[in-house]
């Protein structure tokens, strides 16, 4: 016998009533498709390519000693490594190639070396990736826009791959997710790949549909090198992960590879699956405003993870009434000592006391980037180079011992201060200061000032974290414009766009990013909308994201702590299982449903929103992942009401929804209950 159930819904967590609840995405064979392709693409010489003194890499590279040696990485994993040598000039093109032993992936990237007495021939045209993936056959390529200030940041594109017509992605500016981001994925019925351009400057992808499949090419904007006597030089890394099933079984297959595998981990060597909630403070606040912000939150019982500093605590005293978001917080960078007015002791009192408490202290640098005046200026001009907007200078990361002098600096920052999080913004274009390196350099040096500029950022990023074991490293680029998988696998970020900051954003917009990043990168946090911040459990649900960072001095202390209770029991879910359960491309006007799922356990929740322009009242949605054989106790996160349902239920039937006037998080539920 069936009856009905109404049920009023905020937010709807999913608990399991059987034990053993699996569903969601299964977790894919032992690399069996990646393995077989990578040692077709070895045996074929179609992993990558260059040209070698103008000759293209087909019509030089047979004539090449080839081997191939074969190990385990301290992981378990199986690498391979793939060699070219050229023995007349001495110069090698070495493949670096792993296959994951907990994943159907491989990844791979290229190391050039000249070991001869005089420059090398030119190398030149050189793709990291330049491959055919067979099954890609009028298909389906899916990627996204990459951040750029703005409400269209991380929209999904796709295009139907069919031959004769091209789609080419890109970065701008040496930023690697300036335009698109640098992730795609191909999916053909019943399986697909999931690839992604390791590389923190600039990047090119072109896929060529072809009659045996698509071509893929993929490496830095423009190469033309002649390396000097014992150079050496790198690529962009490239991964590729093979999938069954549909795109969304797919890309969560990548998440928890991302999570399991790629990203940085505990210092006892553990996947790290929840972020930190910070309170947000300025750095102009100053160490006693920050003291008693910390008393606030024992008084309050408030539960946050720690306190986040952001840029405004250094510089010159006299500059001190310019620490405000117009002007003076970038006009000192590169003097990078506290103001003693605001911090006589620098930030210990602060990390101090957060670390009594069991918190967590984060604090901004700028670190790239040098002002003219400032004290990296004046006092070490030999490491700097000059901008081509010519306003500021960069640190010549390009330059070994420049990059030691950063290193040593910031480690000493990060022990003199405490910090737990160092937080590395990036707010400048340096594409075009690589480029006049380059030229300044003579001929054939085309791209070398940004591969080793880019090689020795990752240097500096890994010998950080060698020197600080558990330093964690937050990755802000003006908010998202560094998202490749080489930085996430060193950092995270804590906030993806700048767009939050706008005038004009709303707590939909601001969600709608949070949506649409997740798809690709799954922990990340966000910043609150200024026209909606955090006023209404339909405004902190928009943000509620694995991180975020909030106000210390709140309106309504109970309201923030039920808030913040509810996001602290969701927080560990947002590592599972995602889906997007609407179709929305308006996030003004359409209404979204996502959901996160953790298999193993059986927990996840969703959330529906209703924006304050959606004209939709009814709304259908079908549940993925669940076990179609477990009973499910559905309970209203707000009202503690529960309601029992299966599986199959939740996913074959689906759950009709009434939405009241909008802007509105809740919904009436009704479906078939278990008797």
């Amino acid at each position: 016998m069936k009856k009905l159930i109404a049920i009023a819904l905020c937010l709807c967590l999913l608990l399991p009533l059987l034990s053993g609840c699996k569903g969601g995405s299964d977790a894919p064979s032992s690399g069996t498709a990646a393995k077989v392709w990578v040692e077709k693409q070895i045996d074929d010489d179609t992993l990558f390519s260059f040209t070698y003194d103008g000759v293209p890499f087909a019509d030089f590279i047979s004539g090449w000693e080839k081997s191939v040696d074969k190990g385990t990485d301290d992981n378990g994993n199986t690498t391979l490594t793939l060699t070219y040598a050229q023995k007349d000039d001495q110069v090698t093109a070495q493949a670096l190639i792993t296959l994951y032993k907990a994943s159907d992936a491989v990844e791979w990237v290229i190391h050039f070396q000249n070991e001869g007495k005089g420059d090398s021939p030119v190398i030149g045209e050189i793709q990291a990736m330049d491959t055919i993936y067979e099954d890609g056959i009028d298909v389906t390529l899916g990627y996204a826009k990459g951040s750029t200030l703005s409400e269209e940041d991380f929209t999904p594109l796709s295009a139907q791959l069919k031959d004769g017509e091209n789609v080419t992605l890109y970065s701008s500016s040496g930023l690697s997710s300036n335009e698109f981001m640098p992730y795609f994925d191909i999916v053909s019925e019943g399986k697909g790949i999931i690839g992604a351009i390791g590389w923190t400057g600039s990047w090119k992808c072109v896929f060529r549909p072809e009659s045996s499949g698509v071509r893929m090419t993929a490496g830095m904007t423009e190469t033309r090198i002649s390396l000097h006597a014992g150079e050496q030089m790198r690529t962009p890394s490239i991964v590729f992960l093979f999938f069954e099933g549909d795109a969304a079984q797919g890309h969560n297959a990548w998440r928890s590879f991302l999570i399991n595998q790629l990203a940085p981990k505990t210092e006892s060597g553990e996947p790290i699956t929840e972020l930190p909630i910070f309170v947000g403070a300025w750095g102009a606040d100053g160490e006693t405003k920050m003291l008693n912000t910390i008393k606030r939150m024992d008084q309050r019982n408030q539960m946050y993870d720690g306190i986040w500093v952001d840029a405004g605590w250094y510089g010159s005293e006299e500059n001190i009434a310019k620490d405000t978001y117009a002007n003076g917080w970038y006009e000192q960078v590169g003097s990078w000592n506290h103001l003693d007015s605001l911090y006589p002791e620098g930030f210990k009192n602060v990390s101090n006391a957060l670390h009594e408490r069991d918190l967590q202290f984060l604090l901004w640098f700028e670190p790239e980037r040098v002002m003219n005046g400032s004290t990296f200026q004046k006092q070490h001009p030999e490491y700097l180079i000059q901008s081509s907007a010519g306003s500021f200078f960069l640190i010549n990361l390009a330059d070994d011992e420049a990059t030691d002098f950063l290193i040593d600096f910031m480690d000493a920052k990060i022990k003199e201060y405490g910090m737990d999080w160092y937080r590395q913004d990036f707010n400048c274009t340096p594409a075009q200061t690589w480029a006049s390196t380059d030229n300044a350099q003579g001929e054939n040096r085309k791209g070398i000032t940004e591969i080793h500029y880019i090689t020795n950022l990752y240097r500096y990023l890994d010998t950080l974290v060698e020197r600080n074991p558990g330093l964690m490293i937050d990755n802000c680029a003006s908010g998202g414009r560094r998202l490749d998988i080489e930085m996430m696998r060193r950092s995270y970020p804590l906030h993806r766009s700048d767009h939050p900051l706008m005038d004009g954003s709303t707590a939909d917009t601001v969600r709608e990013l949070m949506i649409r990043l997740s798809y690709w990168l799954p922990l990340s946090g966000g910043g609150v909308s200024k026209e909606s911040g955090l006023l209404t459990p339909y405004d902190w649900r928009s943000q509620m994201a694995a991180s975020t960072s909030v106000s210390s001095t709140p309106s309504d202390v109970n309201y923030y702590n039920t808030m913040l209770e509810q996001h602290y029991r969701c927080k560990p879910m947002i590592a599972g299982d995602y889906y997007i359960l609407t179709e929305h491309k308006n996030a003004k006007t359409d209404n979204s449903a996502y959901m996160y799922y953790l298999p193993d356990s059986g927990e996840g929740y969703l959330l529906l929103f209703r924006p304050k322009e959606s004209a939709v009242a009814q709304q259908k949605l079908y549940l993925r992942g669940l076990d179609a054989d477990a009973d499910y106790l559905l309970e209203n996160a707000d009202t503690g009401e529960t309601l029992t349902v299966s599986g199959a239920l939740l996913m074959e039937k689906g759950m009709d929804l009434t939405l009241d006037a909008p802007p509105i998080l809740r919904a009436d539920i009704f479906y078939p209950a278990m008797t």
